[in-house]
């Protein structure tokens, strides 16, 4: 009953006035040594026995709950020489990450201005051309004009 009283304040966050209505205790006050006494039997019996690393072995963990490929890292799947290579690799990789990382792009940021401003320049060119067009025109009326 006491433990059930706890988690029942534990989880609702109810006062002992609440909690001594619920459970049929007399007062707020019984309710608090009730609280009390399973607080400090939980600490005593229940957490050493079932929490922390205290009550269970390595060899319990790496057989009853460990993953295949941790189990193979963590008993010796990998000899002293794969654990330095992997080592190196992994130094080589942020090195390269480090290198990529600095590398300045602004020569391909210049050459797209470029292109643009090619593209502008036949826009201008296909406007001069039409311009002609228009002049072209301009003479073939001045030839009906005069007949």
């Amino acid at each position: 009953m006491a433990v059930g009283c706890l988690r029942t304040k534990l989880r609702l966050g109810l006062s002992n006035n609440v909690l001594a209505t619920l459970f049929s205790f007399s007062n707020k006050r019984t309710v608090g040594r009730i609280l009390e006494s399973a607080r400090q039997a939980l600490v005593e019996d229940f957490v050493p026995k079932h929490l922390g690393f205290g009550h269970i072995s390595r060899k319990e963990i790496l057989q009853n709950h460990t993953r295949p490929l941790a189990k193979h890292l963590l008993t010796g799947g990998l000899a002293r020489h794969d654990i330095s290579k992997m080592r190196r690799l992994s130094t080589s990789y942020m090195e390269f990450l480090k290198d990529a990382s600095s590398i300045q792009y602004d020569d391909d940021d210049n050459d797209d201005d470029d292109n643009d401003d090619d593209d502008n320049n036949d826009d201008d060119n296909d406007d001069d051309d039409n311009d002609d067009d228009d002049n072209d025109m301009d003479d073939d009326e001045e030839t009906h004009d005069q007949t």
